[in-house]
């Protein structure tokens, strides 16, 4: 918990001195303001603790309805790409997913991607995630940079089923994170 606590804090000091260093460039208050406050959502949503109870990605596409509150555990993976680059989302498995580094040949490059897992599985056990502005457009942050978020990492999110969430395709608009793995 201290380690992630400082962690939450190192963000907050990192954002700060990005906007006095901006200051320094020869930039208007404004402009300073602007970076600020582009970089400040990416505080918001990392939570400094795991949210409990977290049930898993298969589990909450069975049960979780359209609207309902979630909180979920998973696997950052389940497709090739599974994170965007230029804005805040990603890909979502469950744990029960057979991904490619557990098994025996240490051959494949893209060990998130299950490709190995029976497709219907993967499909059931899958879920999007995005985290958006107050517009309800998703946020134009980078996780892997500001959640130092990659493939495999053990996540837990809280957040609403998007209304457009289909019994096919699960998408949670998230509104916290916490990096298991970066325990």
């Amino acid at each position: 918990m201290m380690k992630t606590k400082s962690k939450t804090s190192l963000l907050a000091l990192s954002i700060t001195c990005i906007a006095l260093s901006l200051t320094g460039c020869g930039r208007s208050d404004s402009e300073v303001a602007t970076a600020s406050a582009a970089l400040a959502p990416s505080s918001h949503i990392l939570l400094s603790e795991a949210p409990t109870p977290a049930i898993p990605v298969g589990q909450a596409r069975k049960e979780a309805l359209p609207g309902q509150e979630v909180t979920v555990i998973g696997q950052v993976g389940g497709v090739r790409d599974p994170i965007a680059e230029n804005y805040a989302s990603f890909v979502m498995a469950d744990e029960a997913i057979y991904f490619c580094d557990e098994m025996e040949d240490e051959g494949c490059t893209t060990p998130w991607d299950a490709c190995c897992e029976d497709p219907e599985k993967l499909a059931a056990n899958r879920a999007s995630v995005v985290f958006l502005d107050d517009q309800g457009q998703p946020l134009s942050l980078n996780l892997k940079e500001v959640a130092n978020l990659s493939g495999l990492n053990l996540v837990t999110i809280k957040g609403v089923v998007a209304p457009e969430s289909t019994s096919e395709n699960m998408i949670i608009h998230a509104s916290g994170l916490y990096n298991v793995s970066m325990e």
